[in-house]
Protein backbone atom coordinates (compact mmCIF):
# COMPACT_ATOMS: atom_id res chain seq x y z
CA UNK A 1 0.00 0.00 0.00
CA UNK A 2 1.32 3.19 -0.94
CA UNK A 3 1.24 5.77 2.04
CA UNK A 4 0.83 9.80 1.40
CA UNK A 5 3.52 11.87 2.76
CA UNK A 6 1.04 13.68 4.86
CA UNK A 7 0.48 10.36 6.88
CA UNK A 8 4.19 9.32 6.61
CA UNK A 9 5.39 12.11 8.33
CA UNK A 10 3.19 11.64 11.36
CA UNK A 11 4.96 8.60 11.98
CA UNK A 12 8.33 9.74 13.03
CA UNK A 13 6.36 11.77 16.03
CA UNK A 14 4.80 9.06 17.23
CA UNK A 15 7.47 7.14 17.38
CA UNK A 16 10.09 10.03 19.08
CA UNK A 17 7.25 9.98 21.84
CA UNK A 18 7.77 6.71 22.55
CA UNK A 19 11.17 7.04 22.78
CA UNK A 20 10.64 10.68 25.00
CA UNK A 21 9.00 8.45 27.58
CA UNK A 22 11.15 5.02 27.33
CA UNK A 23 14.45 5.07 29.41
CA UNK A 24 16.35 4.96 26.21
CA UNK A 25 16.12 8.98 25.55
CA UNK A 26 18.55 9.92 28.56
CA UNK A 27 21.08 8.22 26.28
CA UNK A 28 20.32 10.08 22.85
CA UNK A 29 22.84 12.78 22.37
CA UNK A 30 21.39 16.09 22.18
CA UNK A 31 20.19 17.22 18.71
CA UNK A 32 21.18 13.97 17.27
CA UNK A 33 18.27 12.22 14.78
CA UNK A 34 17.53 8.99 15.73
CA UNK A 35 14.62 8.38 13.84
CA UNK A 36 13.63 8.77 10.11
CA UNK A 37 11.97 7.63 7.19
CA UNK A 38 14.30 5.38 4.65
CA UNK A 39 12.94 4.81 1.59
CA UNK A 40 8.91 4.42 0.55
CA UNK A 41 8.62 1.70 3.27
CA UNK A 42 11.48 2.30 5.91
CA UNK A 43 12.28 3.47 9.33
CA UNK A 44 16.11 3.80 10.55
CA UNK A 45 17.36 4.01 13.46
CA UNK A 46 20.67 5.28 14.38
CA UNK A 47 21.75 3.57 17.05
CA UNK A 48 25.45 5.44 16.83
CA UNK A 49 23.88 8.46 18.42
CA UNK A 50 23.06 6.52 21.38
CA UNK A 51 25.73 7.41 24.53
CA UNK A 52 28.91 4.85 24.55
CA UNK A 53 27.92 3.40 27.77
CA UNK A 54 24.58 2.29 26.39
CA UNK A 55 26.10 1.29 23.40
CA UNK A 56 28.63 -1.05 25.52
CA UNK A 57 25.95 -2.40 27.82
CA UNK A 58 22.90 -2.73 25.50
CA UNK A 59 24.16 -2.84 21.31
CA UNK A 60 27.69 -4.42 21.39
CA UNK A 61 27.18 -7.78 22.68
CA UNK A 62 24.60 -8.68 19.85
CA UNK A 63 23.20 -6.43 17.86
CA UNK A 64 20.71 -8.38 16.12
CA UNK A 65 19.17 -9.97 19.56
CA UNK A 66 19.02 -5.75 20.60
CA UNK A 67 17.38 -4.98 17.28
CA UNK A 68 14.94 -7.75 17.63
CA UNK A 69 14.11 -6.78 20.95
CA UNK A 70 13.79 -2.91 19.89
CA UNK A 71 11.04 -4.22 16.60
CA UNK A 72 9.04 -6.11 19.86
CA UNK A 73 8.89 -3.16 22.05
CA UNK A 74 8.65 -0.19 18.81
CA UNK A 75 5.36 -2.93 17.21
CA UNK A 76 2.24 -1.56 19.17
CA UNK A 77 3.50 1.70 18.54
CA UNK A 78 3.48 0.86 14.58
CA UNK A 79 -0.02 -0.68 14.65
CA UNK A 80 -1.59 1.83 16.38
CA UNK A 81 -0.65 4.54 13.77
CA UNK A 82 -1.60 1.78 11.28
CA UNK A 83 -5.26 1.48 13.19
CA UNK A 84 -5.51 4.84 12.89
CA UNK A 85 -4.58 5.97 9.42
CA UNK A 86 -7.04 3.07 8.57
CA UNK A 87 -3.90 1.10 6.88
CA UNK A 88 -4.93 -2.89 7.20
CA UNK A 89 -1.77 -4.18 6.02
CA UNK A 90 1.44 -2.27 5.96
CA UNK A 91 4.78 -4.13 4.99
CA UNK A 92 7.77 -2.14 6.78
CA UNK A 93 11.77 -2.20 6.34
CA UNK A 94 12.84 -1.14 9.66
CA UNK A 95 16.85 -0.25 9.53
CA UNK A 96 19.22 -0.13 12.01
CA UNK A 97 22.55 1.45 11.83
CA UNK A 98 25.46 0.86 14.23
CA UNK A 99 28.48 2.90 13.12
CA UNK A 100 29.43 0.72 9.89
CA UNK A 101 26.79 -2.29 11.05
CA UNK A 102 23.82 -2.18 9.23
CA UNK A 103 20.89 -4.44 10.87
CA UNK A 104 17.58 -5.00 8.60
CA UNK A 105 14.39 -6.38 9.33
CA UNK A 106 10.91 -6.26 7.41
CA UNK A 107 8.21 -6.75 9.03
CA UNK A 108 4.05 -7.14 7.90
CA UNK A 109 2.13 -5.24 10.10
CA UNK A 110 -1.66 -6.22 9.89
CA UNK A 111 -4.62 -5.00 11.84
CA UNK A 112 -7.34 -6.90 12.68
CA UNK A 113 -11.06 -5.31 12.41
CA UNK A 114 -11.53 -5.13 16.01
CA UNK A 115 -8.71 -2.59 16.47
CA UNK A 116 -9.81 -1.63 20.05
CA UNK A 117 -6.35 -2.70 21.32
CA UNK A 118 -4.16 -0.66 19.18
CA UNK A 119 -6.22 2.34 19.08
CA UNK A 120 -6.54 2.09 23.27
CA UNK A 121 -2.57 2.22 23.19
CA UNK A 122 -1.90 5.60 21.86
CA UNK A 123 -3.96 6.69 24.83
CA UNK A 124 -2.44 4.48 27.58
CA UNK A 125 1.52 4.65 26.69
CA UNK A 126 3.05 3.25 29.34
CA UNK A 127 6.78 2.35 28.50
Amino acid sequence: MEIGYSTKKTLVPIIMEWVSKSRIQKHIAENAIFCMWAGDNGIQFNLSNLSQSYQVKHIVPDLQIYCLSFIQNIKPVLEAWCSKNNIQVMEMNIRFRFDLLVFNKNITLRIKQDDTAYREYLDNKST
